[in-house]
């Protein structure tokens, strides 16, 4: 059973072999400047065929209605995948996204978004969306 409430699946899934963590363990924390880190996304666990990921909530993120932008929230939802599918490699492999769907059922304001995203030997990629901590997600 998850003990993480921001991780509820993270139990599903053993752990990342030592060599092809090495390989991911600096993502999202690279020297240069790209995307998902300039937007702030952080890698908090990395797993076989897993990996969970948060955006921190900072005004720069809102639209102006107060909510978190969409286009944060899919960059999140994006990003986490790549750890997932990517870890079943013993060598980094340049991956994109061909095709995304997103259907939103709620609004993240004023607390961070959590994601979680799972592929691989695992079946399908998969993801889940959370608020982590004070505020809302409607």
């Amino acid at each position: 059973m998850a003990s993480d409430p921001t991780a509820p699946n993270a139990h599903r899934f053993g752990p990342l072999p030592d060599a092809r963590r090495a390989v991911w363990v600096g993502f999202a924390r690279w020297e240069r400047t790209y995307f998902p880190n300039f937007v702030g996304l952080v890698v908090e666990e990395l797993r076989a065929d897993y990996c969970r990921m948060r955006l921190p909530w900072r005004p720069e993120l809102e639209q102006p209605a107060g909510f978190v932008h969409g286009g944060a929230i899919a960059t999140l939802i994006d990003t986490v995948v790549v750890p997932a599918v990517g870890g079943a490699y013993d060598e980094h492999r340049r991956l994109l996204t061909l095709t995304m769907d997103v259907q939103y059922l709620g609004a993240v304001a004023g607390v961070d978004a959590v994601a979680e995203g799972w592929g691989g030997a695992a079946g399908p990629l998969g993801g889940v969306l959370r608020g982590g901590g004070e505020g809302s997600l409607g």
